[in-house]
């Protein structure tokens, strides 16, 4: 079996481009009063054209909400 060399990683001049998608200290809540509920804290995030991004996490964990949100 032959080993395999990885080389490092060098971006594209398009991948450290102006991000396509960009997000900025984006917060979200769900309910009121009470049973107000912080689900989502500061989160950033840049995405380049030609980049794959996958976001997991359980149920109830708001994936969904930074696609909701288009500047």
């Amino acid at each position: 079996m032959q080993a395999t060399t990885l080389q490092p990683f060098t971006p594209s001049p398009t991948e450290t481009s102006t991000p396509v998608i960009a997000i900025d200290q984006l917060n979200h809540h769900f309910g009121e009063g009470n049973l107000r509920k912080q689900v989502l804290f500061d989160i950033n995030l840049e995405i380049r054209s030609g980049e794959i991004v996958i976001m997991t996490g359980p149920s109830g964990s708001g994936k969904p909400q930074p696609t909701q949100y288009p500047n």
